[in-house]
């Protein structure tokens, strides 16, 4: 592997670190493991995303750099004209759970069904116009499929890496909320169940 591949790999660790911090993929995350979510599930939320989202671009990379096929620009464009309204439906379904909360109805939350919603949110992201297109164009200048396969898995190294630094955060935010005041821990809650909303009418009159 001459320098020129490291390189390219390099930026491929580079792309997907950078690529994870689109605003579109920190609300969906926020909006699915805010302060509410107990636990280990604040990282599983995030990891679980990226392993949707790294799914999508690595079964889009085996089309492409092993089996020769063409981009799949219709379901790129599908996915990403769902983006917004997937993104409305985190924040409404968070709302939901606030408004629910306010008037002691009280759900059970399931870890295993949200990791699930997490992966497909993920995967709704992957198949989405940015993600592909940055994953591999770069790879598909590379003289071998293999060290370009290589680069969309340091691509989704990197979006992983960025997402569990993000549940991190989350963790640490939600237990020095919850120290404090529950008023705070609620007004925080309120802000990451309307950012999701927010971003995706944007996006939607922004189409």
């Amino acid at each position: 592997m001459d320098g020129t591949a490291w390189i390219l790999l390099q930026m491929g660790l580079a792309a997907g670190l950078l690529h994870s911090l689109d605003a579109d993929h920190i609300a969906a995350v926020v909006g699915m493991s805010g302060p509410q979510t107990e636990g280990k599930n604040r990282l599983a939320f995030p990891l679980y995303w990226a392993a949707g989202h790294g799914g999508a671009i690595v079964i889009i990379a085996i089309s492409v750099l092993l089996l020769g096929l063409a981009v799949p620009h219709r379901m790129s464009e599908f996915a990403e004209s769902v983006v917004p309204y997937m993104l409305i439906a985190i924040g409404m379904i968070a709302w939901i759970q606030l408004v629910g909360e306010r008037g002691r109805f009280q759900r059970k939350f399931n870890p295993h069904t949200g990791t699930k919603k997490a992966t497909v949110v993920g995967l709704v992201h992957g198949c989405a116009g940015s993600a592909p297109v940055l994953a591999l164009l770069p790879a598909a200048t590379l003289q071998s499929p293999i060290t370009g396969f290589i680069y969309v898995l340091l691509f989704c190294f990197g979006v992983a890496f960025s997402m569990l630094f993000l549940g991190r955060i989350l963790a640490l935010t939600a237990k020095s909320t919850t120290d404090r005041s529950d008023t705070f821990l609620h007004w925080l809650r309120c802000i990451f169940a309307t950012l999701p909303i927010v971003l995706g009418v944007y996006l939607v009159l922004l189409a």
